[in-house]
C-alpha cells in the first residue's frame, strides 16, 4: 500500500492496512508513542495549551535535500534582469490568483490577468477585487523581506487583503477578530472552529515571537509551520489563508530562499486542494502533529521549483535565440519575425498568420511575407493545411 505522506501514515491508513481492528488500534498506539519519542516540541499552543509538534522523517530530509540541490542551480543560473522580472512578475500574478481563487475568487485566470496588467486597484467585482487585494498584500510583505515580523504588519496584510470587500457582510478589517469563526465545507458542515476570540492576541504575541527568534530549523520547515499554525489560530474574520500563504513565502524570502519569488505555490493548494484541506486536518485528527502538512508544503515546493527549472530553460533559450542562427542569418530578421520566433520558443506552439499579426499589430499580406522568408531561410516549415495551418520551428532552431 502506497501512503499518501510516503513513511508517516496516518491512523486511518494504518488500520486500514490491519485486518484485525484490535491489533491495529494497538499497533498505532506503539506508533504513535514512538513518534512521540522523536518529536521536536513547538512553543506553539493549541486552545488548551497542548504544544504542536513534529518528526523529522526520511522522506522529509530527501525533500529538503532535493529542494537545496535545486537552490544551488537557481543562485547560480544566468539570467537576464528582463527575464527573471517577467518570471517574478507573472509568479506574483499567480499567487495572487490562485491564493484568492482558494477561497473563492470565481474570476478565470485570464480576466484576472487582464485586469491586474491595467494596474487598477478598485474593482466592483468582489472577486476581482479580492485578486488584486492579493498582489498588493503580496507587494507589501515582499518589502519586509529580512526584516522582523510584527502583530502590525500581519494586520496590515489582512486589511489590505480585504478591503473594498464584504460590503454586504462587514467584517473586522486590520485587527483580530472579536468574536468565534467556524471553518465550514462545501456542504456547509462546520470542520474547524478557531480558538476563543480572547485567547487571539496571546497565542498570536507566541507566533510573532517564535518567528522572529533566532532557531537551528530549515527554513521551509519553518515556513510550512508558520502557514499551519496560522490557519489554526485563524486569528481574523477573513483573510486567513491569504495571509498565511503571504507569510509562509515572507518566511522563505527572508531566509535567502529567493526562488520562492518566481513561483507560485498556491498554484499547487489550488490544484490540489483535497489534498491540503485533508494535510491540515490531519494535524488536527493526529494530536497536533504538524508533520503531514511539513511533507505535503515540501512536496509542493519541490514541484514547484522543477517546474521554476523548466521555464529557466525556456527563457535561456529564448534569450539565446541570437546564438541559435548563423550570424548573416540573424542580421536578415526583422524585428517583427523575432518577436514571433521567441513566443513559439517559449510555447512550442504552432503560430498562424492571424496570430502573428495580432502579435505585430501587421497586416496579412506583410505576415506571408514574413513568413515566406522564414520559410525560405529555414527557420520555420509549414505545418497543417486549411484552418489548422500554421508554422513550427525547424530542427535548425530546436537542435534536433
Amino acid at each position: 500500500m502506497v501512503y499518501a505522506y510516503k513513511d508517516y501514515p496516518t491512523k486511518a491508513e494504518l488500520v486500514a492496512r490491519e485486518k484485525d481492528s484490535r491489533k491495529a488500534e494497538v499497533r498505532w498506539d506503539e506508533l504513535f508513542a514512538e513518534r512521540q519519542g522523536k518529536a521536536m516540541a513547538l512553543p506553539l499552543v493549541d486552545t488548551d495549551g497542548e504544544a504542536f509538534w513534529f518528526v523529522i522523517t526520511t522522506h522529509l530530509i530527501s525533500l529538503i535535500s532535493k529542494i537545496a540541490r535545486h537552490r544551488g542551480f537557481l543562485e547560480s543560473v544566468s539570467l537576464s534582469p528582463q527575464a527573471r522580472s517577467r518570471i517574478e512578475k507573472r509568479a506574483a500574478d499567480l499567487e495572487a490568483y490562485f491564493s484568492s481563487h482558494i477561497e473563492g475568487a470565481r474570476s478565470t485566470l485570464e480576466e484576472a490577468l487582464a485586469f491586474m496588467k491595467t494596474g487598477r486597484k478598485r474593482s466592483k467585482d468582489e472577486s476581482l477585487q479580492m485578486i488584486v487585494n492579493n498582489r498588493l498584500a503580496l507587494d507589501a510583505a515582499a518589502k519586509h523581506i529580512g526584516k522582523p515580523v510584527s502583530d502590525e504588519l500581519i494586520c496590515r496584510l489582512q486589511h489590505i487583503l480585504t478591503e473594498n470587500t464584504h460590503k454586504d457582510r462587514p467584517i473586522t478589517h486590520g485587527e483580530y477578530r472579536h468574536g468565534p469563526i467556524y471553518v465550514v465545507n462545501a456542504m456547509r458542515q462546520v470542520v474547524y472552529e478557531g480558538p476563543p476570540a480572547k485567547k487571539v492576541p496571546g497565542m498570536m504575541r507566541a507566533f510573532v515571537a517564535w518567528l522572529n527568534a533566532e532557531q537551528e530549523l530549515d527554513p521551509i520547515l519553518k515556513a510550512g509551520i508558520a502557514h499551519l499554525y496560522f490557519v489554526q489560530v485563524h486569528p481574523f474574520d477573513d483573510g486567513n489563508g491569504r495571509t498565511a500563504r503571504a507569510i509562509s513565502n515572507l518566511v522563505l524570502a527572508s531566509a535567502g530562499l529567493h526562488f520562492v519569488n518566481m513561483l507560485s505555490l498556491s498554484d499547487y493548494f489550488d490544484h490540489k486542494r483535497p489534498q491540503y484541506y485533508r494535510a491540515i486536518q490531519d494535524c488536527r485528527l493526529h494530536g497536533r502533529d504538524m508533520t503531514y502538512f511539513l511533507i505535503f508544503y515540501a512536496e509542493a515546493l519541490l514541484e514547484k521549483i522543477e517546474e521554476v527549472k523548466k521555464e529557466i530553460e525556456v527563457e535561456q533559450r529564448i534569450g539565446n535565440i541570437k546564438d541559435l542562427l548563423p550570424s548573416d542569418i540573424y542580421r536578415r530578421l526583422h524585428r517583427r519575425q523575432i518577436k514571433a520566433l521567441r513566443l513559439m520558443l517559449r510555447s512550442d506552439e504552432k503560430m498562424t498568420t492571424k496570430r502573428y499579426c495580432r502579435l505585430n499589430k501587421c497586416s496579412d499580406e506583410t505576415a506571408r511575407t514574413d513568413f515566406s522568408s522564414l520559410v525560405e531561410l529555414d527557420i520555420v516549415i509549414p505545418d497543417g493545411k486549411g484552418r489548422s495551418s500554421g508554422y513550427v520551428l525547424s530542427s535548425k532552431v530546436m537542435g534536433k
